[in-house]
């Protein structure tokens, strides 16, 4: 524990809170002018409180997961916590400065002592509570896959991928091409499109059990992607896997490692849930994070230099989980009646090719 106390962060931290405790400091000085010491202590935490919370979040903590709102919330309550502390710790040395005969400037010194009391334990909290950086792990991964994916529904699920790719997602590969499925899931997709070399890129290290044996498999981050496949990919494809980054700052990561991973002229294939439909259910997934339009993932892929060849907004329903029917013959004949995507489609499709 006590290593997080020699990182660039906690200077950072004591940087910030040396600003934020000047202002409560002064706060507090210039508030005696009118009102008793231990209103004006009162009073002078809340605004020291409010420049440490925007301090702390956009300059010690920048990569928290979390919704501002959720920061904000434990970041009152915290120091709330600690203000009894704070304002019987000035009140009573203030009064053991002047029994000693420290008279002058003891307020100001006895304010200054209370302020650093607490700051080590807030420290600590603000990063493992407050503004927490954690992301799930492989194994916290394979077990949300399990909850959310039935064993005995996985063949029906791949029975559903093998009409999709069959007579849609193939008419955008070629038998030549290379292909990388990132967050490949347990292999839906890779196990039944037509490629001369395909590479699986995930997480969950249980997908590996999950993929055909010409597929070949990487355990590691979507950001990192470049370290598998540098321009040696045709197409790159992701299906519902944007909403789980956990802001915009790393979709701008990952779509750059896309960039790095494509050839020139090379094909970047997207399915996933449209925001603009599932303003409700969009959310119902606890690993959603992030919130895409059809039209803001193009603004974001043109912004990176792509072309966006292919946007449709209304194609697949949101889930094989609903109520509409999920026989591979539905699936078809739905695939084959583009105007039934204008009623049931909820994910949009997208092809976005790298133009250099």
């Amino acid at each position: 524990m006590i290593r997080h106390f020699f990182s660039k962060q906690f200077l950072r931290f004591l940087l910030v809170g040396g600003c934020a405790a000047f202002l409560h400091w002064l706060a507090r000085l210039l508030l005696s002018l009118w009102l008793p010491f231990p209103l004006a202590v009162f009073i002078a935490y809340g605004v020291g409180m409010f420049v440490a919370f925007l301090l702390n979040s956009f300059f010690v903590f920048p990569k928290s997961k979390r919704s501002r709102l959720l920061q904000a919330r434990d970041f009152v309550l915290v120091n709330l916590s600690f203000l009894p502390l704070v304002w019987l710790t000035a009140i009573y040395v203030n009064i053991g400065l002047k029994d000693t005969g420290i008279v002058q400037y003891s307020e100001e010194l006895a304010h200054a002592i209370a302020i650093a009391m607490p700051m080590m334990a807030t420290f600590l909290i603000y990063k493992f509570s407050t503004f927490k950086e954690k992301n799930m792990n492989s194994n916290e991964l394979s077990e949300l896959y399990k909850i959310r994916f039935a064993q005995h529904e996985l063949p029906r699920k791949n029975a559903i991928w093998r009409v999709i790719c069959k007579n849609f997602l193939q008419h955008y590969i070629n038998a030549s091409d290379t292909v990388v499925d990132v967050a490949c899931g347990y292999g839906e997709f890779l196990n039944n499109i037509s490629a001369n070399k395909k590479i699986a890129v995930d997480l969950n290290a249980d997908a590996m059990e999950f993929l055909n044996s010409d597929v070949e498999f990487h355990q590691c981050k979507a950001t990192e992607l470049s370290s598998v496949a540098l321009e040696k990919a045709d197409i790159v494809f992701t299906s519902n896997f944007l909403e789980h980054l956990p802001n915009k700052q790393t979709l701008d990561d990952f779509l750059d490692q896309v960039l790095l991973v494509l050839k020139p002229g090379g094909k970047y294939l997207i399915l996933g849930p449209n925001l603009r439909y599932l303003p409700g259910q969009y959310w119902d997934f606890y690993d959603h994070h992030l919130g895409l339009t059809h039209l803001s993932l193009s603004e974001a892929l043109r912004l990176k230099g792509f072309n966006v060849e292919v946007c449709i907004d209304r194609f697949l329903p949101f889930t094989t989980q609903g109520a509409l029917p999920t026989h591979p013959f539905f699936v078809w004949l739905y695939l084959k009646i583009p105007f039934v995507w204008r009623l049931l489609g909820k994910q949009f499709f997208i092809v976005a090719q790298k133009s250099f």
